[in-house]
């Protein structure tokens, strides 16, 4: 986690329906009332993956431009049941927040009125193996499906007793209905050394979810990158990272390539001496754009100054010249 120094930051486009897996997962509705709001709705604007789109470029081409612009008191929400670690979504006038108490909120874009919640499970407080964030409920950023108007979103949750990671599918035409649920357990998957922290991301059938470990880096965990069905299928792929850590913790979570479907995440504090030639042999395309120029300057920045005290002595620079 980010209390650590991190090491060697992992650069990865993985293919995700070439790795194989298994998990079980199941699918069910719910049907809890939610609170209607009746005033009017405007849409403005839109918003529905965390930093606005799959690239996580935080910019809206649509939006006008801000000029001489004096900032004036917006609205404030009423009290919610949680804190708010996930950054808000926006879709056809309405705002989407989400806590740590397992709560999706609906709320008029005008005004900040709640229009309607859904409570989705009981959060988990307690029998994490390190950890500084309590309740852990629904933590990464959550990820709107315009073509189906579903809201999906990764929640830790207690049912009949049981805690690990579920994704809620919610049905934002229908007051938040869950109209997915779908367990993430992959084999040696162990929820008390994983937290989702990520914002997830949706491409092609599939909701990637990103993990990593937990405040302390306690256990032998992992990054993980989970895609899950939106139609309830059983998860069938999925990747975790070599040796020990390397978890995908940063807020940002995936980013997805809109042109292949290559999927990208960035890892740390990892322990495994081929790395680099486990995640190479995944990507099928060259690096290029913004991840070739990342990759340039942390190379140009280990040639002037040396690599930093902790990171991994992988035979990096050989592969680096091939992009650089």
């Amino acid at each position: 986690m980010r209390n650590r120094s991190v090491g060697l930051l992992t650069l990865a486009a993985l293919v995700m329906a070439l790795l194989p897996g298994t998990s079980a997962a199941a699918s069910t509705r719910a049907s809890a009332p939610g609170t209607t709001h009746t005033a009017a709705i405007v849409p403005n604007g839109s918003w529905t993956t965390y930093h606005h789109d799959d690239a996580r470029t935080g910019y809206d081409p649509s939006a006008p431009t801000a000029t001489n612009v004096v900032a004036t008191p917006g609205w404030t929400t009423p009290a919610m049941d949680g804190q708010v670690y996930a950054e808000p979504l926006i879709l056809n006038g309405i705002v989407y927040a989400a806590t740590l108490n397992d709560t999706v909120y609906a709320l008029n874009q005008l005004d900040g009125t709640v229009i309607w919640s859904r409570h989705v499970g009981t959060p988990q407080t307690f029998g994490w193996g390190c950890g500084n964030i309590s309740a852990t409920g629904i933590l990464g950023t959550p990820v709107i499906d315009t073509s189906a108007n579903r809201l999906y979103a990764v929640a830790e949750v207690v049912i009949a007793g049981a805690t690990t990671y579920h994704l809620f599918g919610l049905d934002l035409g229908n007051s938040g209905s869950v109209v997915l649920n779908t367990t993430i357990l992959p084999a040696g998957f162990d929820w008390t050394i994983q937290q989702q922290r990520g914002a997830l991301g949706l491409r092609g059938g599939n909701v990637y979810v990103p993990f990593g470990g937990r405040a302390g880096d306690c256990g032998p965990y992992h990054g993980w990158v989970i895609a899950v069905p939106t139609n309830g299928g059983a998860i069938g792929n999925y990747y975790l990272t070599p040796g020990q850590g390397a978890g995908f913790w940063a807020a940002g979570g995936v980013a997805i390539d809109d042109a292949t479907g290559n999927v990208f995440v960035t890892s740390g504090n990892g322990t495994a001496t081929r790395t680099m030639t486990a995640l190479r042999s995944l990507r099928t395309t060259p690096l290029s754009g913004w991840l070739r120029a990342l990759w340039c300057a942390r190379t140009r920045l280990y040639r002037r100054t040396g690599r930093p005290t902790g990171a991994a002595t992988t035979r990096t620079s050989a592969r680096q010249a091939l992009y650089c």
